[in-house]
């Protein structure tokens, strides 16, 4: 079977495949490229790191963990209140639960700037690390981070069946059974 979504959302399906005993074929990108693969019929279960995707398409999906946005902030600056954020230069990573924090800072009106854009958490991680004034918002499953804004960010990921298929079926049920310890164990909160 084909896998196609989010790079969040792939890594744990990697390692729920992996621990089930499914042979399948992973490609990890970002929600929109993921939708577009699924819609062309390419793709056997679609995984989505932002569930507003689903929603908005009415797709039929199951819940596969929920996980949290943590700020992140250049090597040795260090953030101890929100106040800090005030004005900072971020990374956009789109089609990604990111949307979360854009929208919490627009509420408590906190001005930013986004002034970075990349296809990949790895990479804003990667950018962030490297820079001395870029700042960023990634899954807390990823990378340790300011947890400020863990609640209002809180989403679940989430897979979508599109080939209806036994096997796959089962894989799901096991999903959101009994691989819920390994969903536990990769650093994300159990359905």
């Amino acid at each position: 079977p084909v896998i196609c979504g989010g790079h969040i959302s792939t890594g744990l399906m990697d390692s729920l495949c992996y621990n089930y005993g499914l042979d399948a074929v992973i490609y990890s990108t970002d929600d929109g490229s993921a939708l577009r693969l699924a819609e062309m019929g390419l793709v056997d279960i679609l995984t989505l790191d932002d569930p507003v995707h689903a929603f908005m398409r009415d797709l039929d999906f199951q819940p596969l963990a929920y996980d949290y946005l943590v700020l992140l902030s250049p090597p040795g600056k260090d953030l101890d209140n929100l106040e800090a954020v005030e004005g900072k230069n971020f990374v956009e990573v789109p089609h990604s639960a990111q949307r979360l924090a854009w929208n919490t800072l627009d509420q408590l009106k906190i001005h930013y700037h986004i002034t970075e854009l990349c296809s990949s958490p790895y990479n804003a991680l990667r950018m962030v690390q490297n820079s001395q004034d870029l700042y960023t918002f990634l899954n807390r499953s990823l990378t340790p981070g300011w947890e400020f804004f863990a609640d209002a960010t809180r989403h679940l990921l989430t897979s979508v069946l599109y080939k209806d298929h036994e096997r796959l079926k089962d894989f799901l049920d096991y999903v959101s059974g009994r691989g819920q310890r390994i969903v536990e164990k990769q650093g994300f909160e159990r359905i």
